[in-house]
């Protein structure tokens, strides 16, 4: 499993090995979906 760690300012780095796999580039932007109360995807 890989982690990230939030920051102060809400922010978290996406790890590289997870943007390489969902094939992300500097500048994508990313969608929030909740599927269940307190779950959500990317």
């Amino acid at each position: 499993m890989t982690t990230a760690t939030l920051t102060t300012k809400g922010q978290i780095t996406i790890p590289v090995d997870v943007r390489k796999r969902m094939g992300l580039d500097a500048g994508d932007r990313v969608e929030f979906i909740e599927l269940a109360e307190g779950e959500f995807a990317i």
